[in-house]
């Protein structure tokens, strides 16, 4: 069982939160290119491999 924080969320949890947060804010594929360009990086994203 994962480990739970005391706001209740896990430790996956968290961890997917702050990819998310990391790839809305600083990935230069997050705003711009095309939808193929995003989705081939996306998909080859080392913090996918967190997740």
């Amino acid at each position: 069982m994962a480990e739970i924080n005391p706001d209740g969320s896990s430790v996956v949890q968290i961890i997917e939160a702050v990819c998310d947060e990391i790839c809305r804010h600083y990935c230069k594929y997050a705003d711009g290119g095309t939808q193929d360009e995003l989705d081939e990086h996306c998909n080859n994203c080392p913090l996918e491999k967190l997740q």
